[in-house]
């Protein structure tokens, strides 16, 4: 299949498009203002207004607490505080001291 897309045209037109906007800058940027507002005004009004008008749905089936789950993530509370508890109570040796000099953590 043969490509027909003429890189040299293209350049050219599109070189020919970037200096008519950098000519007209200050068109330009009033176009791309307007533009700009034009837009956040959809979004705002998708998003903001809209949201607003519309009922929000109702779910059918309502939330229910397990407690079985709840136990197993209080238990697993529970072991993790005890390691961290371990962990402030070990001695750690003091690798700036002399060879076999112990400190205690200070608090």
């Amino acid at each position: 299949m043969r490509n027909n897309f003429n890189y040299k045209a293209n350049k050219k037109f599109f070189k020919k498009i970037l200096e008519a906007i950098a000519e007209q800058a200050f068109l330009s940027c009033l176009f791309l203002f307007i533009l700009s507002l034009f837009l956040g005004g959809i979004f705002f009004y998708r998003y903001g207004i809209l949201i607003e008008k519309t009922e929000p749905e109702i779910p059918l089936k309502s939330v229910e607490f397990r407690t079985d789950l709840y136990q197993k993530i209080l238990q697993e509370w529970e072991n993790q505080e005890a390691s961290d508890r371990e962990a402030d109570l070990k001695i750690y040796i003091d690798p700036f001291q002399a060879q076999g000099a112990t400190s205690a953590p200070e608090a």
